[in-house]
């Protein structure tokens, strides 16, 4: 049993791990042999993976994410030997803060290795059609004069430094605009469409407008307003559960401020 670096060439040979109920994994491991801040590993049995997963550095915190392992080679340790190496991947690159969202069924490993538990992420869907919401004049197009402050709401919400993640994608983004000032923004095509706003109108008129036309949403079990938007718009709780949890130094966030998540990989 060898832990490696993933490489190109074995894009082709994960499809065999793709989870029941999750995203495509094979586009997630193209991002992040793509991005200089992404660390993917593979466990290898003979010449068969049997185990993956990735280290993605945000500075002083890091997450650990899709770390999935063969359901045929399951209780033979891959799990954690993923776990370790992607800890130290990121201890040597100066993270102090370990971050990931864990399945029901991966939660015991994360707690054996030393995980505490932060907070439960909500999963909701809608069934119902999707419908044009009418919001308000204040939702505008990005405006590169917005940007150091949208970073700024960015890292004081998240408690993270995440403008290497984001930077690109901003000329996507929609924001919320009163008076002049930044109250929230919604970006498009990072992950699920993160959704970060410091007033309940904020968030709520931005959810609007991403669920037009999304079906899905999950967001921090601390932002109640949010659940509330999430019921009005006709979404449903669903059985599935994330749980946030921490490694290393706490950081300080608002929850009850992100009103859609990135995705399991970056909370």
């Amino acid at each position: 049993m060898d832990i490696l670096d993933f490489t190109r060439n074995d894009l082709g040979r994960i499809r065999p791990l793709q989870p029941e109920g999750w995203n495509d994994i094979v586009p997630e491991f193209e991002y992040y042999l793509r991005k200089s801040f992404c660390f993917p590993v593979k466990v290898i049995i003979g010449d068969q993976i049997a185990g993956i997963g990735v280290a993605i550095n945000l500075g002083t915190t890091g997450w650990l994410a899709h770390i999935i392992v063969d359901p045929r080679e399951r209780k033979k340790g891959i799990g954690t030997l993923i776990v370790n190496e992607l800890l130290r991947i990121l201890s040597a690159q100066g993270v102090r803060t370990f971050l990931l969202i864990a399945t029901e069924a991966g939660k015991s490993l994360y707690l054996r290795a030393g995980f505490r538990v932060v907070t439960e992420y909500i999963f909701h869907k809608r069934e119902i059609p999707c419908s044009e919401y009418a919001h308000t004049g204040n939702i505008v197009p990005f405006s590169e004069n917005f940007r150091r402050e949208l970073m700024t709401i960015d890292r004081r919400v998240t408690g993270e430094n995440r403008e290497e993640l984001l930077g690109n994608s901003l000329k996507n983004a929609s924001l919320f605009i009163i008076d002049s000032a930044l109250l929230g923004y919604y970006i498009p095509g990072v992950g699920e469409g993160p959704v970060i706003a410091l007033t309940a109108e904020a968030g709520c008129e931005l959810m609007k407008l991403k669920y037009a036309s999304v079906s899905k949403a999950v967001i921090p079990a601390e932002n109640i307003t949010g659940l509330e938007c999430l019921r009005f718009l006709g979404f449903e709780i669903t059985s599935t559960m994330g749980t946030r949890m921490v490694m290393g130094e706490d950081i300080t966030w608002e929850p009850g401020k992100i009103y859609s998540r990135i995705g399991g990989n970056l909370g």
